[in-house]
């Protein structure tokens, strides 16, 4: 089953969640252990994404065994930088939620 994992700042480190469960996350003290968990995790399952919510709000999505995600062919009035920070904060707000 094809899974999306989220790596996202969490106080003094990174946190690795994937979307959607319940289950607590992994804690990790810096950026590149945590993608590096994360990768491991979709390598076991074959296929999935990653999305690494930057400190800044962007985002960062990484692709394993499955097609590569198209640019929309229209650019978007709001500006991509606007939304993906829109997108990281409604998901982290998901996150602190559960």
């Amino acid at each position: 089953m094809t899974e999306t994992i989220h790596v996202f700042p969490l106080g003094e480190g990174w946190a690795v969640k994937g979307a959607g469960t319940g289950k607590n996350g992994a804690f990790f003290s810096t950026q590149k252990e945590a993608v590096a968990h994360a990768r491991g995790i979709v390598r076991r399952r074959m296929s999935g994404q990653i999305v690494i919510h930057r400190t800044n709000g962007r985002i960062a999505v990484s692709v394993h065994g499955l097609p590569r995600i198209q640019k929309p062919p229209v650019k978007s009035s709001l500006g991509t930088a606007n939304i993906e920070r829109a997108v990281s904060r409604l998901v982290l707000e998901r996150f602190a939620s559960v």
